[in-house]
Parts: C-alpha cells; structure tokens; sequence
C-alpha cells in the first residue's frame, strides 16, 4: 500500500520566493518519494495574476514549467490557479487533500510566512495533520508586511468567498 503525501507549493509574488519554495519542495521531493512506497503529488498553489519580476509569468505557469524541466511527470503535478491569498490558498489546500484517502500534507513557504499560514491551516483543515516547511529567504521587507497582514487573519477568513477550487 502506497503512502500518498501532497507536497503544497505556495506562490509569492516575489519571484526569488517562489523560486525558494519550488526549490525546497523539489529538494524533498527528491529525497523522499516514490521510495518505500511513498507516492508524492507536487501542487502549486497559487494566484493567478502575473509576479513582480516575471510579467509574463503567472505564479501557476511558472510552477508547471519548473516541474517539467526536472521532469517531473504531468501525473505527479497539480495545478490550482484560482486561490488569490493565503486563506484561500488553506481552503484549497483542503479541498485538494480530501480527493485523497488520509494524505500526509507538507506546505512550503517562507519564514516569515509561517505562522499566517499555520492559523490559516488549522482554521480550515482542522481535523486533519499537516507539516509546514519553511526556509529562510526573505525581502527587506517581508516580515514588516507579515506583521500587518497577521493582524487581519480573522478579516481575511470571514470576507473570503468560499468558492471551490476545483471547478
């Protein structure tokens, strides 16, 4: 029997972060799946508008082409495009993961981003385990940002749309 473990990418605006988060869910993914019967899904979650410095790139596209040039396979990729924030992106996190029977979830994120995210996972995947893995590359002003945005969690999960994200 094969454990299935989802590997959650979350996108950034920022190019270098985006790029620092593929980078470490690829790192895991080498050194953990498809071995001892462990069968991984790499998904990108993340908006879809266009990232600071890569305008013709949106952060979902910009995933699916790092995925194929280390040819990964399309079976192993899953790709969300319509979470816009990190709320939405924990909604999606767990309407992706209940398409699987008890999953292992890893989220990869920045530092800074960590503890936003963890609120965000346990108010809307509350019943299920999850593993945040976080690296340290940040911007100058990355965690003055974070602090504002962690003020408004509660906002951010009562004024989000609960529209699904896999339609």
């Amino acid at each position: 029997m094969f454990k299935i473990v989802l590997l959650f990418v979350l996108g950034s605006h920022i190019s270098f972060l985006h790029d620092s988060r593929i980078e470490s869910a690829i790192n895991y993914y080498n050194n953990n799946c498809d071995q001892n019967n462990t069968n991984c899904y790499i998904i990108g979650i993340g908006k879809g508008y266009k990232m600071h410095n890569d305008l013709n790139s949106p952060e979902a596209e910009k995933f699916n082409d790092s995925m194929h040039s280390l040819n990964i396979t399309q079976d192993k990729l899953i790709t969300e495009r319509s979470s816009r924030n990190s709320a939405e992106n924990a909604f999606c996190i767990n309407e992706i993961s209940n398409l699987f029977i008890e999953p292992e979830i890893i989220v990869f994120t920045n530092h800074f981003h960590e503890y936003r995210m963890f609120q965000f996972l346990k108010y809307y995947i509350p019943n299920k385990n999850f593993k945040i893995v976080s690296n340290k590359i940040s911007c100058s002003y990355c965690y003055q940002d974070e602090i504002t945005h962690s003020s408004n969690i509660i906002k951010d999960i009562t004024e989000m749309p609960l529209k699904s994200c896999l339609i």
